[in-house]
């Protein structure tokens, strides 16, 4: 989606150049000239709209949480790894049962 708001932008603001500083035909009713600035000031105002609205365009740049699972040797973050959970139940002389989950981490 963010794509097609900045590609349509770049063409509004190519087509506007093109006929606001390359076209130099006279018409009777119609200045080009003047359709041509104004698909420029449209494909600007779109452009800054889509970077604006679909975080495209911001300073920091949009907060992401990596938390990586760390074993006793330290992992490289590009490696990749399986991580396999389980439930485990166990049970007490009283017989009451308490569940225990259970993680191996493969490479």
């Amino acid at each position: 989606m963010r794509g097609t708001g900045i590609g349509t932008s770049l063409i509004l603001i190519a087509a506007g150049a093109v006929l606001a500083f390359g076209v130099n035909a006279t018409t009777t009713g119609i200045d080009i000239n003047a359709i041509g600035v104004i698909l420029l000031l449209v494909g600007i105002l779109g452009l800054i709209v889509s970077f604006v609205f679909l975080e495209g365009w911001s300073f920091v740049g949009p907060s992401r949480s990596v938390t990586h699972d760390r074993t006793d040797d330290a992992v490289t973050p590009h490696e990749h790894r399986r991580v396999e959970t389980k439930d485990v139940v166990y049970e007490d002389d009283r017989g009451d049962q308490y569940v225990e989950r259970e993680r191996r981490i493969t490479r």
